[in-house]
C-alpha cells in the first residue's frame, strides 16, 4: 500500500510539472520548435534537392530508403505527432475543462442556497429600517438610510460564514477552517473574520508576516497559493517551504487574495484549511478560482461599502 501511494504521489508531482512547463512561456516555445520540426525537415526534404542531398549524406541507408519509399506515412506521422502534443497533451495536462461544469448538481444547488443565506440576512436588516423608521414615522435622511441598511463587515462575516458552511457540505467529513486576512502595505495586518466561530486562528498574524509563509507568498505574487498537504510542505528543506497556520494539525490548504478593482489592492486574502492532507490539489486551481471569486466578488462589493462609509465618517468630521 505504501508503495503504491509513493508510485501515485510521484505521478501527482510529474502531471503538476509537466503542466506547469505547458503553462510556461518558454514551455510552450520549446514545444513549438519540437512539435513542428518533423514536418518542416520532411517538407525541405521533399522541396530543396540541396538539403536533401546533404540529409542522405548524415543519414543511414536504410533510413534514407524508408524515406525515399515511405515518405507519404512519414509525413502522416509528423501531422499525427502535431496533433497528439497540440490537441491532446495540452487537455490533459491543463484542466482544460471549465470550472462550471466540475460543479455537481448537489454542489450548485448548495452554492444557491448559500447566496441565498447572504442575501436573506441583508433583507432582514433592510425590512427590519424600515419597520423602525415606520413606526416612529420618521422621514430619515439619506444618510441615515445609507448607514442604517449598510453594515459592510457584517456582511463580510456572513460572507465568510457562508463559504465555511458551503464548503463543508460539499467535502463531507472534512473539518474546513476559513479565514479572511486583511492586508496593508502588502503585510498580512489582522485575522478579519473567521468561519467557524468555535474555531479562531491559533497562530499570530506575525508569524505568517514571514517571508516563507504561503500567506506572504500569496500577498507578494497576488496569486493563488494551494498547499496539497501542509505538513509536508513546512518539512520540505527547499526554498519553496511555506509556513502554514497550524502546521502541527496537517491538512490542506488554500490562499487566495482579493483584489479590489475601484482602490486598485489586494486588501485581503481568503485562507481555506482542511483537515484532511491533499484534500486540494494545484491542479484543480482554474476550479477554485473560479469557485472562490463568487465569495470574493461579494466581498469586493462590501469592502467597497467600507470605503464608502469611511469617507462619508472623513467629510462628516471636516463639517
Amino acid at each position: 500500500m505504501g508503495k503504491a501511494t509513493q508510485i501515485n504521489g510521484g505521478f501527482s508531482v510529474f502531471v503538476d510539472q509537466v503542466r506547469d512547463f505547458y503553462g510556461a512561456w518558454y514551455g510552450r516555445l520549446i514545444i513549438d520548435v519540437l512539435v513542428y520540426l518533423p514536418a518542416s525537415l520532411i517538407g525541405l526534404y521533399v522541396s530543396v534537392d540541396k538539403f536533401r542531398e546533404e540529409i542522405k549524406k548524415i543519414l543511414p541507408d536504410f533510413l534514407v530508403s524508408a524515406l525515399d519509399t515511405q515518405l507519404v506515412f512519414f509525413f502522416l506521422g509528423a501531422l499525427g505527432f502535431i496533433y497528439i502534443f497540440r490537441e491532446i497533451l495540452p487537455n490533459i495536462f491543463s484542466g482544460s475543462e471549465s470550472p462550471q461544469k466540475q460543479v455537481t448538481v448537489e454542489g450548485a444547488i448548495s452554492l444557491i442556497e448559500t447566496f441565498g443565506r447572504i442575501v436573506s440576512a441583508k433583507l432582514t436588516r433592510f425590512s427590519d429600517t424600515l419597520s423602525g423608521y415606520s413606526k416612529k414615522g420618521q422621514v430619515p435622511s439619506a444618510s441615515e438610510i445609507f448607514n442604517s441598511i449598510t453594515k459592510p463587515e457584517q456582511q463580510i462575516l456572513f460572507t465568510i460564514n457562508a463559504l465555511q458552511v458551503f464548503l463543508e457540505s460539499i467535502t463531507k467529513n472534512v473539518n474546513i477552517d476559513v479565514r479572511l486576512v486583511e492586508v496593508k502595505n502588502k503585510l498580512p495586518t489582522v485575522w478579519y473574520a473567521h468561519a467557524p466561530e468555535e474555531r479562531p486562528p491559533e497562530t499570530d498574524i506575525e508569524d505568517l508576516q514571514h517571508p516563507d509563509s504561503a500567506l506572504m507568498n500569496c500577498v507578494k505574487s497576488s496569486k493563488m497559493i494551494v498547499v496539497p498537504d501542509i505538513k509536508k510542505e513546512a518539512a520540505n528543506p527547499g526554498k519553496r517551504k511555506y509556513v502554514l497556520m497550524e502546521e502541527e494539525s496537517g491538512g490542506s490548504a488554500i490562499c487566495l487574495p482579493v483584489y479590489h478593482p475601484a482602490s486598485k489592492t489586494y486588501p485581503f486574502v481568503i485562507t481555506i484549511r482542511a483537515d484532511k492532507p491533499n484534500l486540494f490539489s494545484p491542479k484543480r486551481k482554474n476550479f477554485y478560482r473560479w469557485l472562490l471569486s463568487q465569495f470574493a466578488q461579494r466581498i469586493q462589493l462590501e469592502y467597497s461599502l467600507v470605503l464608502l462609509k469611511e469617507a462619508q465618517s472623513d467629510d462628516s468630521q471636516k463639517r
